[in-house]
């Protein structure tokens, strides 16, 4: 990469880097209590802005070449906490954040980046072998102390691109013909993505499993 643009998209990015300092400024000084409109704007200019710098951070640094981009995907991964691995017959798949909000250009890139490599990086040392008849459980997991009030709809998260990547190692195909799709919510004592594959036949077993923990959502409620 020619030094010119190198520096120009440096400077670009740093200024993307003193507007972000500016909207967690604003978020800070807003009223969440008496101001929840302009709580939940400021929160979401500041969440944007940060995935748009790493973003643009590592498209910079995979162009210039000087690192390796399985060296800079293991790092990545590292940061973000993401692991897979296995419980019996069923893949365990671990996002220590909330899946982003979907939105219609280069949605989830942020994440699905890392989630791509770490899944690449634990088949190629297992031997796994990928499911036609599949069941895919999204499990999303908010912080028991910031209320109910942040919990989205489901169809407001970024999943799709999150299942093809899944799929992409863990199933022969993400249709309604060989992969049934099921998700909840829980309380937990930090916000995390969790997401088991599993042989169908083990659905009806897990969900009702996972359902008797004393903080999931349906039991918190009927305990309110």
């Amino acid at each position: 990469m020619d030094e010119h643009i190198l520096k120009t998209r440096l400077h670009d990015i740093q200024d993307d880097i003193l507007r972000l300092n500016n909207a967690a400024f604003a978020l800070e000084a807003s009223n969440y209590k008496n101001y929840p409109d302009n709580f939940l704007e400021f929160s979401l200019d500041t969440a944007v802005r940060a995935e748009k710098i790493a973003c643009k951070l590592r498209s910079l640094i995979g162009g210039y070449g000087s690192v390796k981009k399985d060296l800079l995907m293991e790092r990545i991964e590292e940061a973000h906490g993401i692991t897979v691995g296995q419980d019996g017959e069923i893949i365990v798949v671990t996002i220590p954040r909330l899946l982003p909000k979907y939105k219609k250009v280069r949605s989830g890139e942020f994440i699905n980046q890392p989630l791509y490599y770490a899944m690449s990086k634990y088949c190629d040392e297992h031997n796994i072998a990928k499911l036609r008849k599949c069941a895919v459980c999204f499990v999303h997991i908010y912080d028991e102390k910031l209320g109910l009030g942040r919990i989205r709809d489901y169809d407001n998260m970024e999943i799709k691109n999150i299942l093809n990547t899944v799929a992409t190692f863990f199933m022969t195909d993400d249709s309604g013909l060989f992969c049934d799709a099921y998700h909840t919510t829980e309380f937990g004592e930090s916000d995390c993505t969790r997401i088991y594959v599993m042989p169908q036949t083990a659905l009806p077993g897990f969900i009702l499993e996972l359902k008797n923990p004393p903080k999931s959502i349906s039991n918190f409620e009927g305990n309110t």
